[in-house]
């Protein structure tokens, strides 16, 4: 569904502005049905108050670290020697292989016998020996020993952990509950023990991302630390499919470049330990997605006045149900009622359950609703938008919904408070109701998921960042939900200090969950862009610029110099990409196919052969630099992938934007000849990225967004249909 935002300029209305606006609010009669349930119309007719202007957004707290140390004295236990154990890995008695301790018992042996040599045995602490027990111990979790030298983790926040020695054993606990739901403190604290105290890095999945140096003699210093994390929810979702079937892209993806989709899952299926690594998660759920995909199944046939008035006069969603995106009259009150009613089913249903959403669909046939009733909540002053009306007028221009989506969530969420003040509703801000409301506000009990930011795209994001100041004061809660890591079609590109400064702002602004949309493994071109993310999630304190400096130092070693070099340039290419043009398409990231063709005509005129001739010049003198460190050498290479793909995918992509422009030398025999020998040369390169490079780069979503571009030029590979 394309919609296109106008900019925005934020700023809160007094109360007593407000007010006098509200009170002298006209609503002028349109006279073509005496049923404004069924009078369709394209005025809007909401109060009539004056747009906001830009105000920023209040700190609500500051950027402060919740990492404590104090400094312990005593001498080094040492775990491993000469390639044998020196210590005990004991977990409680009777956990299970999923628990915490459990899990973080496997890493810490498996990430030990890679660094020293020696697999420390792990043991259930009612089988631990006596000559064990008075050796060297790490004790996991919640054990009799924890409990016995007075070491918890439950005054922590959820996914919190305390490392602590007491003579001859280190103790990592977690606090591994939140409200009835198993979370992973235990296993954090081992990967964070890893890290600062063993010098281990994920840099990204693969063996090849994990960054450790040989070691003797294991040891540890004494020690007491404690952290927890600033956000209950660390969102950044995983592109590849871990406990699910593929979904049509990636299969779309894989036929069209011949290769099986089961070849997939052994190669994807350890790329959830990097999010394990870097301690993403969620200690409670927040539901906020779409949640009336069924609704036309539901009441189609018994209540179709739920649904929204369509131009010629039905409510009609029959084409919209396969697709599971109805489109529903909010202004309907006994709608309000139902929709709050099953809220409140669900909450006496599932006790434990913090959270339902009430999100509207997006995308689909259906229009929106423009019945009389649902106008009167749109201010004519709400930024123009463009958006799908129904047949004969989608893409039309209209005022955003927002202030009339608000209000429906608003009204839902007042009844369900009424017997679940603790319990929190879903929504988005999104689509035509993304930008900030003028008028309306909303209740305590409503998290509102946030859509927006873009790295392709400097005027998109400056927008989206004044619309999350303005959205600050219609919400109390706030989830920022991009989609900002699809953007650029994976072509490498280096966004981390603008990305840490927005998160560090909005956490600052009032954000409490994170839910990005996705990580699509463009490790070699993005990688370093979601590794930096990661770790502001967990903590936002952190300095972006000392993040960027260890990644490289541990990842590239003597080369640590030219690849920041590498990573500056590309930083340079991916801002003059990102700078407006009349080619911008203000809108997502270029999801939408409206928006596509554009993007792609951009980068084609930013991602130049002598500007990625440039970045594999640093690329090669890093290798030179390498020297005789066959790791470091293997991740510049690894590195390298990005370039590769970057100048596979450009070239064709330069030639269609020719024959888009110039639609007589579309049939160029001899450039039509071209184009196919670009294609197959790209194939070529894909096919080997996938099959010897996995997690340098995805190809199978571009091989898929392009899935109709090549056809008219005789390229069908895999002749999917």
């Amino acid at each position: 569904m394309s919609f296109h935002p106008t900019k925005l300029r934020a700023n809160v209305l007094s109360t007593a502005t407000l007010s006098a606006a509200l009170m002298l609010a006209a609503f002028p009669a349109v006279a073509q049905n005496t049923d404004p349930r069924q009078n369709w119309g394209l005025q809007p007719l909401g109060p009539n108050v004056p747009p906001l202007e830009y105000k920023a957004a209040e700190k609500k707290r500051s950027l402060q670290t919740r990492f404590k140390s104090v400094p312990v004295n005593g001498e080094k236990l040492t775990l491993a020697q000469n390639n044998r154990a020196q210590a005990t890995i004991v977990v409680p008695a009777g956990s299970s292989s999923k628990d915490s301790s459990r899990v973080a018992a496997a890493v810490l042996q498996e990430a030990w016998q890679k660094i020293s040599g020696a697999k420390l045995p792990i043991v259930a602490e009612d089988k631990l020996s006596a000559t064990a027990a008075a050796g060297t111990l790490i004790s996991l979790g919640e054990t009799e020993l924890a409990k016995k030298a007075g070491i918890s983790a439950a005054d922590l926040e959820a996914d919190g952990y305390r490392l602590q020695t007491q003579g001859k054993t280190l103790f990592i606990v977690g606090n591994d509950q939140s409200k009835g739901m198993a979370v992973n403190g235990t296993r954090s604290g081992a990967y964070a023990l890893l890290e600062r105290h063993f010098g281990y890095r994920w840099l990204w999945p693969g063996a090849d991302g994990e960054v450790f140096e040989r070691q003797i003699q294991l040891t540890l210093s004494p020690l007491n630390e404690q952290d927890e994390p600033a956000l209950p929810v660390r969102g950044m979702r995983n592109y590849y499919p871990t406990a699910r079937e593929p979904h049509s892209q990636i299969t779309n993806g894989l036929t069209r470049l011949n290769r099986e989709v089961p070849t997939l899952a052994g190669k994807a299926k350890d790329s959830i330990l990097w999010f394990d690594a870097m301690s993403l998660g969620r200690s409670t759920v927040y539901s906020y997605g779409h949640a009336f995909n069924d609704m036309w199944e539901q009441y189609g046939k018994t209540n179709p006045e739920y649904f929204a008035l369509q131009p010629n006069g039905s409510r009609d969603q029959e084409l919209a149900k396969s697709a599971h995106r109805s489109r529903l009259d909010v202004s309907n009150e006994e709608l309000i009622q139902t929709i709050a009613a099953n809220a409140i089913r669900t909450f006496r249903e599932e006790p434990n359950r913090q959270s339902v959403s009430i999100s509207p669909n997006d995308g689909g046939p259906a229009g929106f609703c423009m019945c009389e009733v649902c106008r009167r909540l749109d201010p004519p002053n709400a930024p123009k938008i463009t958006l799908n009306l129904g047949d004969g007028h989608r893409g039309a221009e209209y005022v955003s919904l927002t202030d009339r989506y608000v209000t429906f969530y608003g009204k839902i969420a007042e009844i369900v408070q009424k017997e679940f003040p603790d319990r929190i509703l879903g929504s988005y801000a999104y689509s035509a109701y993304r930008t900030p409301p003028l008028y309306a506000k909303l209740p305590s009990n409503v998290l509102v998921g946030f859509v927006g930011l873009s790295y392709f795209n400097e005027e998109q994001r400056q927008d989206n960042l004044r619309d999350w100041d303005a959205w600050t004061r219609a919400a109390n809660r706030l989830l920022l939900r991009p989609n900002a890591l699809i953007a650029g079609h994976g072509l490498p590109a280096f966004y981390a200090r603008k990305l840490g400064a927005d998160v560090k702002h909005c956490y600052e602004t009032g954000m409490i969950a994170t839910d990005f949309d996705s990580v699509m493994h463009n490790w070699a071109g993005q990688g370093i862009n979601y590794y930096v993310l990661a770790k502001l999630l967990w903590d936002p304190s952190q300095d972006v610029d000392a993040l960027i400096k260890d990644y490289n130092d541990k990842g590239f070693g003597k080369a640590s110099p030219t690849i920041q070099r590498y990573f500056n340039a590309l930083e340079e290419l991916t801002n003059q990409a990102a700078a407006p043009d009349k080619a911008s398409a203000n809108e997502e990231d270029a999801i939408s196919s409206s928006a596509f063709y554009s993007s792609l005509y951009k980068l084609t005129q930013h991602y130049t052969p002598d500007k990625l001739d440039n970045l594999q010049a640093l690329i090669n003198q890093a290798k030179t630099e390498a020297g005789g460190d066959e790791a470091v050498l293997k991740r510049i290479v690894f590195l390298e992938q990005g370039l590769r793909y970057a100048k596979a995918e450009i070239e064709p992509l330069r030639l269609f934007m020719e024959f888009r422009t110039d639609k007589p030398d579309n049939k160029n025999p001899e450039k039509r000849q071209h184009m196919l020998k670009l294609l197959q040369e790209r194939q070529n390169v894909f096919q080997d990225i996938y099959d010897n490079h996995f997690y340098a780069q995805n190809v199978l979503y571009p091989l898929h967004r392009e899935t109709s571009m090549w056809r008219g030029y005789g390229w069908n590979p895999g002749n999917e249909k």
